[in-house]
């Protein structure tokens, strides 16, 4: 009985622990349905191999290492006896570095699949950007044989032109394309004459146009017209975006695309909305097309093909199966305008709208290209689908961890029976060696996948390979069309003969002494090949070490990422100029974006408003005005951008200085940059037109204050008969008023003809300055009972170069002031003073009533009289003008005065270098 319950026993205790685990198992698969499959969707598929292991292996581990060990308890303990301990340990350690290298070879299977499915991957994008590119090429082939036709009839005739398209087969030749037409440039003042001659067609043209540009771009032929008639005889050039178009066709001479279309806004308009126009400039023959005038000059009209994206791309993706989504943006990939078209597997569908950011939902692969078609940017952004992703994995990262760790508790097992017996480690020694025969398959099978992909890469990637002296050892067919070197010239030669660009010199020295260490690198290299044009590669360079760890031998794998690198380097130019532009310029901008909302502004914007950028940045266009109001006046807070887009308005700003600006609100052309604001300092010329009012008024005022004297007398002896002594003071009354009129009018006449030719008149002599001064005062009337001017002059002859004519005119000013301005009496004196490397001074010195510190701040202002009761004759013009004099001279002038004591007027003129022989020193005339 007792040996039948143990028969039994043994017997039943696998069957249990192969229910546990297929228990385990389908938990494991329900769990992995119901949860981890939505937790990783949106995740990389290298991670949900990672949890699928786990969930999967992690239970069966846990609950063999439990019945193992008490397992082994009861074995070893019925039948050995031996401590449990040490064995436990060991198999512990065996399990654990099982499970490492299971990590290591699910690793090395990711990372393997990986390749194969960027190499396929590779492929499948070069296939459909390929084919986007070909759709895209397709009607100005069609429009190239109509230009064909022209050069050989030099005109179109409606009946050759129907005939020609007609016999095309539309819709297998040029899919997408609604017909070709040819449109006729009409000068506006030409248009009558033109639709005279039209008259005699087999089908009316019926003008359809708006605006009142000059010229108009009207369509006069377009086929097949059943399905283009509403088209006869529309102008392109009255909707901006197709007239732009047209424009630059003519311009440069080339095809050109026109950007995504908008329907036109038109209800009653039967035309057939495209989504572009492609257009191809016609031109006489013979005809000179160097230069733009020459081409417009030579324009015989343009050939254009309506195109419909739709149709254009109707079954674009039937070559990659179902493996690869894009989307058409229009713009270049750093600059997406507009989403035009979207290919989600195999359902493609237009999708005309704003560009969107990176696609949220996590893809395996996914690349950004650029094409060009007549001169317009279209972006291509192109992803693996789910099915790619499924496909090129597979479950072998899964199934080899598993397998991995199916070996790890086969080798615990394995170490287990050893210690409980050697019959039982014999009997499970062939065990394992039937699984070591099965795990030798499977490694040889790996194996020959593992040379499928490295076929796969050689045809897909630039590689090579060098021994431990840098010679080549192996270059493919790609390596060598990028370097333009034979395969044959490769082979035994050190693995410079590739020449490197001095930029990249640097690099390629730090790559060699990390590989002579043994160590992987990734780069990006320059290179020239060996017709010394420059291109650039993305390398990842590994090591081969032989079992001593010396390197024998390096493979390269390469990526030709020239494109890449020109468009960066435009790109940074082009930004760099654009920062220069703004940095240097006076003026603020600030940028909107299509939601109104602040992406940019210029240094010269924080200068005038004192606003940082952190403040500005993502503010709306009102916020924004709203922000500058706080800096300014109230005439800051009436203006609105309701009020800027019809004009431009002048705000006055406090903060962080007083200004008057100028905003100006400008339409951008683009979706990135909606609309621009315009910042102008104009406090200058607002200061400038006050200054000029303020003088003119001060000029009447002072000229009608003489003229009404001159006025009041002169009517006094019209009309009343009085005595010969009393008429001859009133005249000498109109005569000393006259003479303040007239000395305001010189004045006058001396200030306009300073600013309006400021230095021209001067007549610059080097002349000795003492023979000047002597002249100003012998020419000087001293008033009426008033001592004369006292000269002292210096003992040595000091030449300057000055106009002497003004310098005698500033003297007579300071002079005369000095007399004016001391009735009571005094000397006045005109003193040369001594004189430096580059200047020498002199002096007119009173003793009248002086002046404060304020009259003295605006004395060189003009008509600003220190004197206000009006006793002292003059218009308050003298200073200025001794000031203006002095100024366009190189001079300076220095008054120091204090009430009552009289005033003392300083004049620095510079001195003659030149040594002139003879010099003038005789005086003036006059």
């Amino acid at each position: 009985m007792r040996q039948g319950l143990q028969w039994l026993h043994s017997r039943a205790y696998p069957l249990r622990v192969l229910l546990e685990v297929a228990g385990l198992f389908l938990l494991a698969n329900v769990l992995q349905r119901l949860w981890l499959r939505a937790v990783l969707e949106e995740q990389r598929w290298e991670l949900g191999v990672w949890a699928e292991l786990l969930l999967y292996t992690l239970p069966v581990c846990a609950l063999m290492v439990w019945r193992g060990i008490r397992l082994a308890r009861q074995s070893m303990a019925e039948r050995v006896g031996r401590r449990l301990r040490p064995l436990i340990l060991n198999c512990c350690a065996v399990f654990a570095l099982g499970l490492t290298l299971s990590a290591g070879l699910v690793h090395y299977q990711i990372e393997s699949v990986k390749s194969t499915a960027q190499a396929r991957f590779d492929h499948l994008v070069e296939l459909l950007a390929g084919d986007v590119k070909l759709r895209f090429d397709l009607p100005a082939k069609g429009l190239r044989g109509l230009a064909a036709l022209f050069e050989a009839r030099l005109q179109f005739y409606e009946d050759e032109f129907r005939r020609y398209v007609v016999a095309r087969n539309m819709l297998r030749d040029f899919p997408g394309v609604s017909g070709f037409g040819f449109i006729e440039r009409v000068e506006r003042d030409e248009l009558e004459n033109f639709l005279q001659r039209e008259q005699t067609r087999t089908h009316e043209l019926k003008l359809s146009t708006s605006g009142d540009a000059a010229d108009l771009f009207i369509v006069k032929y377009i086929e097949p017209l059943e399905n283009n008639l509403p088209a006869l005889g529309f102008d392109l050039g009255a909707e901006p975006v197709r007239r732009a178009a047209a424009e630059r066709a003519l311009r440069s001479g080339q095809a050109t695309l026109t950007p995504f279309l908008k329907p036109i806004p038109n209800p009653q308009s039967s035309i057939r909305s495209s989504d572009f126009l492609f257009l191809l400039p016609l031109h006489h023959i013979g005809a000179e097309l160097s230069t733009e005038p020459q081409r417009l000059a030579a324009s015989a009209g343009l050939l254009y093909a309506p195109i419909k994206l739709s149709e254009l791309l109707a079954d674009i993706g039937h070559n990659t199966q179902g493996l690869l989504s894009f989307k058409l943006f229009e713009g270049s990939n750093t600059v997406p305008a507009a989403l035009l078209f979207e290919l989600d597997g195999e359902r493609p569908r237009e999708a005309p709208g704003p560009a969107s950011g990176a696609d949220q939902q996590e893809h395996m692969f996914q690349v950004s290209q650029t094409i060009f078609v007549g001169g317009q940017p279209l972006t291509l952004l192109l992803t693996s689908t789910h099915q790619f992703d499924a496909l090129v994995i597979e479950g072998k990262p899964f199934w080899a961890g598993v397998g991995g760790v199916a070996l790890s508790m086969m080798s615990v097992m394995v170490l287990w029976l050893f210690g409980i017996g050697r019959a039982r480690a014999l009997f499970i020694a062939d065990e394992m060696t039937a699984g070591f025969r099965q795990a030798s398959t499977e490694a040889e099978a790996a194996l020959r996948e593992h040379q499928f992909l490295l076929d796969t890469l050689k045809h897909h990637s630039l590689v090579s390979s060098a021994d431990a002296k840098g010679l080549f050892t192996y270059a493919n067919d790609e390596f060598c069309l990028v370097s333009g070197y034979r395969r044959d010239e490769l082979l035994g030669e050190r693995f410079d003969i590739v020449a490197t660009l001095p930029e990249s010199l640097a690099t390629l020295n730090d790559a060699r002494g990390q590989i002579f260490r043994g160590k992987l690198w990734s780069g990006e290299l320059g290179h020239l090949n060996k017709q010394g044009q420059a291109y650039w590669v993305k390398t990842t360079i590994a090591p081969f070490l032989d079992a001593s760890g010396q390197v024998e031998r390096f493979v390269a794998i390469h990526t030709d990422i020239s494109r890449q690198k020109q468009a960066e380097t435009e790109m940074r130019l082009r930004s760099e100029q654009l920062a220069a532009i703004f940095a240097l310029s006076p003026d603020g901008f600030v940028s909107f974006d299509a939601q109104h909302l602040v992406r940019y502004i210029s240094p010269a914007f924080n200068t005038l408003t004192g606003l940082s950028s952190a403040a500005v940045l993502g503010l709306e266009a009102d916020a924004l005005l709203a922000l500058l109001a706080q800096q300014g006046a109230e005439s800051a807070a009436r203006v609105s951008m309701a009020q800027l887009h019809e004009a431009s308005h002048v705000i006055e700003l406090e903060r962080p200085t007083h200004r008057v600006l100028e905003l100006t609100l400008r339409q951008g052309q683009s979706i990135e940059i909606a609309q621009v604001l315009q910042l102008r300092d104009v406090s200058h010329q607002v200061e400038v037109d006050r200054m000029k009012s303020e003088f003119l008024h001060t000029a009447a005022h002072e000229l009608r204050t003489p003229m009404a004297s001159i006025y009041g007398f002169s009517e006094l002896l019209i009309s009343r008969d009085m005595a010969p002594e009393r008429q001859k003071q009133f005249l000498k009354k109109i005569y000393s008023q006259s003479q303040v009129m007239v000395a305001i009018i010189n004045d006058l006449l001396d200030l306009a003809r300073m600013e309006a030719r400021g230095d021209k008149d001067l007549n610059l002599q080097r002349v000795e300055l003492g023979a000047v001064l002597a002249q100003a005062v012998e020419q000087f009337e001293v008033p009426e009972g008033r001592a004369a001017v006292e000269l002292d002059l210096a003992a040595a002859p000091c030449f300057v170069k000055i106009d002497a004519n003004s310098v005698l005119h500033v003297l007579r000013n300071l002079l005369s002031n000095a007399y004016k301005y001391s009735p009571a009496g005094g000397a006045v004196q005109l003193r040369m003073l001594g004189s430096t490397a580059t200047q020498v001074c002199f002096e007119v010195q009173d003793h009248g009533i002086g002046m404060s510190a304020e009259q003295l701040s605006h004395i060189t202002e003009r008509f600003y009289r220190a004197d206000k009761s009006g006793t002292v004759l003059g218009a308050g013009l003298g200073m200025s003008i001794v000031k203006d004099i002095l100024d366009l001279q190189g001079g300076e002038l220095k008054i120091t005065s204090e009430p009552g004591l009289g005033s003392t007027v300083r004049v620095l003129l510079p001195i003659s270098q030149a040594e002139l022989s003879p010099p003038q020193s005789t005086l003036l005339p006059g």
